[in-house]
């Protein structure tokens, strides 16, 4: 059965709202910290997305994805199963999460996330005996025969081609170049991730006069004020 999205109910006394699900999805992974779930982005985003339009009828205005996604953070809950107990009988563990309740603050939104199962998952880290006797079979069939060198001049560069040294040259300037665009928006992205998780601990970027240090965040900041 589908996720169905309980109304909301209002807490008075932490002046917030939060609405449980029937028939919540559970997602599994195989983790060696069973405290915390790592989802997929792709997950989050179906679950989130599904949430969203459900829950739309209960606000006044339409609720945006990405502000939905900058205000978000995450509490979980293990006190179901005896964490430390399992935790002692492997390196390697199966855990089923499910959403409990998401919960609207003025200005976060948390999604509570309870642990409903652990099992431990036995991995042998040992070399079984005969894995390294067994005999080797050369295949023959593969053997490419031998084929005369013919010995060409060396200065001479044929019609349309290059010179082998300006080919290594240019080959290893354009993967000098690849991998500086690959650090530059990697280092972006972190950059973006990081300002984003700040925003949600913390709902503003004040940095007295450090502010240019961190200008994505404002940039952060700015936008979400805008939406």
């Amino acid at each position: 059965m589908s996720l169905q999205v309980i109304p909301p109910q209002f807490d008075s006394s932490r002046n917030c709202y939060s609405f449980t699900f029937q028939n919540a999805p559970v997602f599994e992974e195989t983790t060696a910290n069973p405290s915390i779930l790592v989802i997929s982005e792709d997950d989050l985003t179906e679950f989130v997305t599904e949430f969203l339009l459900q829950a739309s009828k209960y606000f006044s205005k339409p609720l945006e994805i990405l502000l939905f996604f900058r205000r978000m953070a995450h509490e979980y809950d293990t006190s179901a199963v005896d964490l430390n107990t399992i935790i002692e009988t492997g390196d390697t563990f199966r855990a089923s999460w499910v959403p409990a309740r998401i919960t609207f603050y003025t200005n976060r939104y948390i999604i509570h996330w309870t642990l409903c199962d652990l099992e431990s998952q036995i991995t042998s880290s040992i070399i079984p005996s005969g894995f390294l006797d067994e005999p080797v079979i050369e295949d023959t069939k593969s053997e490419l025969p031998e084929v005369p060198l013919v010995e060409e001049n060396q200065d001479a560069i044929p019609f349309g081609g290059v010179p082998s040294a300006e080919k290594e040259g240019k080959g290893k300037e354009r993967k000098q170049i690849r991998q500086a665009r690959l650090r530059a928006a990697l280092a972006k992205f972190r950059a973006e991730r990081l300002a984003e998780r700040y925003y949600n601990r913390y709902g503003n970027f004040d940095w007295g006069n450090s502010d240019s240090e961190l200008s994505s965040g404002s940039d952060l900041e700015n936008q979400s004020r805008k939406i």
